[in-house]
């Protein structure tokens, strides 16, 4: 599950430093391996790679491994994806499969034509 633009913190002492190459960059938090936690990463990689292309970044952190998490970053659903950078912070819970709908709540502009979904 791991690469080079995916990242799973273990603890919360290792934070990763910023990838320089990345112009988006996300946290997705999920609760454990479960399948919609999973599905939810895989969407999100292929959305990247089809829209972001190659300009992103993911790190992913379970919230069972680091509960605290949850209440500070004001994390009310799992799994949640937070996009931190470029700001404006936003926080998008769902599964990443209505491209045309993370576009729209990314604030992506893309041609009117996409209806597709990233499955």
């Amino acid at each position: 599950m791991s690469n080079p633009k995916t990242k799973i913190l273990k603890t919360s002492q290792k934070k990763s430093s910023p990838n320089t190459n990345a112009q988006w960059q996300f946290i997705l938090y999920i609760a454990d391996q479960t399948p919609h936690c999973l599905l939810t990463l895989a969407n999100l990689k292929k959305f990247c790679e089809r829209y972001l292309h190659n300009q992103y970044r993911i790190d992913v952190i379970d919230l069972r491994q680091h509960p605290e998490l949850a209440h500070q970053e004001e994390i009310i659903a799992i799994p949640t994806v937070v996009k931190t950078h470029p700001h404006p912070k936003r926080y998008i819970i769902g599964d990443f499969a209505d491209s045309k709908l993370m576009l729209m709540k990314l604030g992506i502009n893309q041609p009117d034509n996409i209806n597709d979904k990233t499955k």
